[in-house]
């Protein structure tokens, strides 16, 4: 057993969203389909370098998810994925992402920038999340371009990732964005897995790195 405060799962079955051209030329995804029992790995959190570390190791494997919830021990096997085995520890957890999905940017903004991400940030989160360090990964149908040279999708399609300056419980959470209709407050449930994307990811810090709330 251990002070774990995220799990990370890993399965049979590719936990990876897959985009393709099917024959009309179009680009299409394929249906995804999750397991129902995973090996489950517990780990801490310590701060946004170790969501940076966790996010570009899990990226890189395409068996492996994240989520909030833990066991209570530090390994198990063969598992379900639901609140009775996946729960949030005591006082909450100090760490969250923020699904961010279809979200239409001003005029000269491009959406794949960390220019769309902190214009993002400033108009529909609180002011606690502004001018901090964060952690983003594009989703993975973001950036992708068909052939007839268009985006998929031209909206800005992003998990953001910040770190806390305390544990918070899933219900702090979803009263202090209540208001944030915009983002997939699923992924503050214990058990909902965070799917990571295969490419690479990067780190957006401000100069003073101790600038967390």
């Amino acid at each position: 057993k251990g002070n774990f405060n995220c799990s990370i799962l890993e399965a049979g079955l590719r936990l990876q969203k897959i985009f393709y051209l099917g024959p009309d030329g179009e680009i299409k995804k394929q249906e995804l389909k999750i397991p129902r029992k995973f090996n489950i790995r517990g780990i801490t959190i310590r701060d946004i370098f170790d969501i940076e570390k966790l996010v570009d190791e899990i990226s890189k494997d395409k068996f492996k998810a994240i989520v909030r919830g833990v066991t209570g021990h530090s390994f198990v096997t063969n598992s379900l994925r639901n609140q009775k085995t996946l729960f949030e520890p005591a006082g909450g957890i100090p760490w969250i992402c923020i699904d961010a999905d279809n979200i239409i940017c001003s005029d000269g903004v491009d959406p794949n920038t960390v220019e769309g991400i902190i214009l993002f940030i400033h108009l529909y989160l609180p002011k606690s999340f502004h001018d901090v360090s964060f952690y983003y990964q594009f989703s993975s149908s973001a950036g992708l371009i068909g052939p007839n040279r268009k985006l998929y999708k031209e909206e800005l399609n992003v998990h953001i990732f910040f770190y806390l300056s305390r544990p918070v419980t899933r219900r702090e959470l979803e009263d202090w964005l209540k208001d944030c209709n915009c983002i997939d407050k699923t992924l503050f449930r214990p058990e909902q897995i965070h799917l990571r994307v295969e490419f690479e990811s990067r780190s957006c810090r401000t100069p003073n790195m101790s600038n967390y709330f």
